[in-house]
């Protein structure tokens, strides 16, 4: 998905979803907190990654959409400016 940021010009975003997801950010809490809710807690710690990979997924997705958005609003303000 990252490289959808870069095709669009908008390397910010590029940076913010390669490290959300090449860092996860979010594993090492969920592996900490998953245990405390869910019994099994082997179950839970292997439950954290896929929990994690989904909540990079979706934050990653909703930014290149809104920035996707603002890109093609640009462009149609610039084609009826002419």
């Amino acid at each position: 998905m990252s490289a959808k940021f870069h095709g669009i010009g908008t390397g910010k975003g590029q940076s913010a979803a390669r490290l959300l997801k090449k860092t996860d950010p979010l594993l090492i809490p969920l592996i900490f907190i998953l245990p405390l809710f869910i019994q099994d807690k082997v179950f839970a710690v292997f439950l954290a990654e896929p929990i994690s990979d989904i909540v990079a997924a979706t934050i990653t997705t909703i930014t290149f959409m809104s920035r996707f958005n603002g890109i093609l609003n640009k462009g149609s303000k610039m084609k009826t400016a002419e």
